[in-house]
């Protein structure tokens, strides 16, 4: 068969698999590197004398360079068989001149179209006899039938939102569990306790019918929950305005605002753990009685500094460091949006005005000429006469 024909039907066999439409030109280059990447693994299989080597190098090459190995070693046994056959036919006659060409037995020549006939230089790439027996015996003890199919890794999609919040919602729930603060009863103990809490999670979410999820996974996506709500507070911290810190807490996903919220509920407890110490007598707390009552300067007489509460109602004015681009323009946008709000409603509150001082001006203008026509009334009360 003729090379463009061969081209044609190839091109033709991927469209009808669903395939990109290719050039004859992209498929016959394809086909010349595939020789290349061939010729050049024969090559190292040659080079090499280690047998460990060898097959290393045929078991990690492509499955495809495998079918063009096991082809070439066909065509070379069939190219060796038919040699063969050649070199048994009679040899020329004696008294024959040097200069007459030998005589070959045209029954036993190569046919037309048979593996041998032709010009096709990839045909002699395993010259070697050894290294033909070393690929045609891995190729025959690593067929298809032999070989058990590797277990393949299937990577599994990513959480949906709804699979994520009720993740959040279980680890919430055994949030002292999973991080061991009921406390005092060892490593062992807390990594039980959170294996516990993780096993429930992976049930729960294959008995509401969500992806089945490993304990590792279900563990990675609780540490990336508190990284991703850790750099939540920061920017609510680093907001420049409580404009910007409402729009980037609206714009927090739904499982880590049930993250902050069960921060900002142990906010208080751990504040009060802070601020009340534990007093011996009673002498000490009648004075811890009167610090506190103090009009606001117990804080400067204990040298404590501003407290947690002042702390987080009170960020710095700085804009912050990890805010994206998208949010930037975000709070740009709702800042240009609070600034326009701002105008239309002063502009509106002038037309008012506007149109009070009008009704007034119109209401004198009348009133004016009522008066007037009184006047003229008066002055002749008959016009007629």
């Amino acid at each position: 068969m003729d090379r463009k024909k061969v081209i044609e039907l190839m091109i033709n066999e991927l469209k009808e698999h669903g395939y990109e439409e290719r050039l004859p030109k992209t498929c016959e280059n394809r086909i010349k590197d595939l020789m290349k990447i061939t010729k050049g693994l024969i090559h190292k299989i040659e080079s090499t004398t280690s047998q460990k080597d060898q097959e290393y190098l045929l078991r990690s090459a492509p499955e495809h360079i495998k079918l063009i190995l096991g082809r070439l070693i066909q065509t070379s046994a069939t190219k060796r068989s038919s040699s063969e056959e050649i070199d048994d036919t009679p040899s020329p006659k004696k008294g024959k001149k040097d200069d007459d060409p030998p005589y070959v037995d045209k029954s036993k020549s190569p046919q037309e179209g048979s593996p041998t006939s032709g010009s096709r230089p990839y045909d002699t790439l395993i010259r070697n006899e050894s290294t033909r027996l070393k690929i045609s015996n891995f190729l025959k003890s690593n067929t298809s039938d032999n070989v058990e199919p590797r277990p393949t890794m299937r990577v599994a999609p990513p959480m949906t939102g709804e699979e994520n919040r009720l993740l959040t919602q279980i680890f919430l729930e055994n949030y002292d569990l999973y991080y061991s603060t009921n406390g005092g009863r060892g490593k062992s103990a807390g990594k039980s306790d959170r294996r516990r809490v993780l096993e429930q999670i992976v049930e729960e979410l294959r008995g509401r019918g969500f992806e089945e999820r490993t304990e590792k996974a279900v563990e990675n996506r609780i540490a990336d929950n508190m990284r991703m709500t850790r750099k939540l507070i920061s920017r609510i911290e680093n907001a420049p305005n409580s404009v910007a810190a409402e729009c980037i807490l609206k714009a927090a996903p739904d499982h880590l605002k049930l993250i902050l919220g069960k921060i900002e509920s142990n906010m208080p407890q751990e504040a009060e753990k802070e601020k009340s110490p534990e007093v011996d007598n009673e002498e000490e707390e009648v004075n811890v009685v009167k610090v506190e009552e103090d009009d606001g300067f117990g804080d400067i007489a204990m040298n404590e500094g501003p407290s947690f509460n002042d702390a987080y109602n009170d960020p710095p004015m700085m804009l912050p460091e990890d805010l994206t681009a998208l949010e930037e323009r975000k709070l740009e946008a709702q800042i240009q949006n609070e600034a326009t709000r701002a105008r239309v409603l002063a502009r509106e509150e002038q037309l008012q005005l506007q149109r009070q001082r009008i009704l007034d001006l119109q209401e004198q203008y009348y009133r004016a000429k009522i008066n007037k026509m009184a006047r003229e009334i008066r002055r002749n009360p008959n016009p007629t006469q």
